[in-house]
């Protein structure tokens, strides 16, 4: 109900915000060897319960204001392409990762991409 009454781009600002914290802070964990899983679990509980604040303003009624009525067809489509081979390639690439560089370092990783995500869309949006 909350996220109805709300701007979408505010909301999705803020549920972005928050996850790049919870990213932020596995990351200085892990980076330092404080991980426990009590802590994992509550990073977890907190992303999640970012995500249920912010998942209902990026359904297909956002994909409508971001490509418009005329392209939502072709903007479906190549959603789910992407995350049909995203499905298949993410876990490979993920494994190579992760024995290559390690997990702190794939968590900065992930962090800057989170960090990156809003900032274009201020700039798409202009």
């Amino acid at each position: 109900m909350v996220a109805d009454r709300s701007d979408r781009r505010s909301i999705f600002m803020l549920t972005r915000g928050l996850a790049m914290a919870q990213a932020a802070v596995l990351t200085v964990l892990t980076l330092t060897n404080h991980v426990e899983i009590n802590t994992v679990i509550l990073l977890a509980l907190a992303l999640g319960i970012v995500d249920s604040r912010g998942g209902p303003r990026r359904g297909n009624h956002f994909t409508v204001e971001m490509v418009g009525r005329e392209d939502l067809k072709q903007a479906i489509a190549f959603n789910a392409m992407c995350s049909i081979s995203h499905g298949r390639s993410a876990p490979p690439l993920a494994a190579s990762s992760l024995l290559a560089i390690g997990e702190g370092l794939c968590f900065l990783i992930n962090n800057d991409l989170v960090r990156r995500r809003p900032r274009q869309l201020s700039q798409n949006e202009t």
